[in-house]
């Protein structure tokens, strides 16, 4: 059986310096929550899953396109 490998890039924002220090919802958790899901995927056994990339923006608002990472 040939298993499909699916690639992933993870990405975070926080639209300001105070949120990303926040402990529960701030950006470690995100990439947390992100990272668990990734391994739940692959778990399944129907793909392999890899994280190609992890991109994470502190004080950038989500309310345009104009931000480094994105």
């Amino acid at each position: 059986m040939v298993v499909k490998v699916m690639r992933c890039a993870l990405y975070g924002r926080v639209s300001t310096a105070r949120q990303a220090r926040i402990v529960d919802g701030g950006l470690d958790t995100q990439f947390d929550l992100m990272q668990m899901f990734v391994e739940f995927e692959h778990s399944k056994g129907e793909h392999e899953w890899r994280v190609a990339d992890r991109y994470r923006e502190e004080a950038y608002s989500g309310k345009n396109l104009e931000r480094p990472e994105f």
